[in-house]
């Protein structure tokens, strides 16, 4: 992926091919930094059409990304039988990117 600064971003695919985890350490597969934090997931707005639904990331979705996380985190602390079976991996923060020539539907 090409990054702000003119260089890329190595990354490899997840089980979604729009979700990538950027590589640390050389591109050697690791995606562990020396700290052993994990590095920030990559959703592509990659419109795909496998059934007759198409998907895609709006803005809009973007931006409630992390509403939805912090609104499911508070259900989950106040309902703990909840919390006991549901695993909520918190979206921390989002960016859509608005570039000129790049469609998102």
């Amino acid at each position: 992926l090409p990054s702000a600064e003119g260089g890329a971003l190595l990354a490899q695919p997840l089980m979604s091919m729009r979700t990538l985890l950027p590589l640390r350490g050389g591109g050697d597969g690791g995606s562990a930094s020396k700290r052993g934090e994990l590095a920030p997931y990559v959703k592509l707005p990659v419109p795909i059409q496998a059934t007759s639904l198409r998907r895609y990331l709006s803005p809009v979705e973007v931006q409630g990304a992390t509403i939805l996380s912090e609104l499911l985190l508070q259900i989950l602390q106040r309902e703990p039988g909840i919390a006991e079976c549901l695993y909520v991996l918190e979206e921390e923060c989002a960016v859509h990117l608005d570039a000129p020539g790049i469609s998102y539907e």
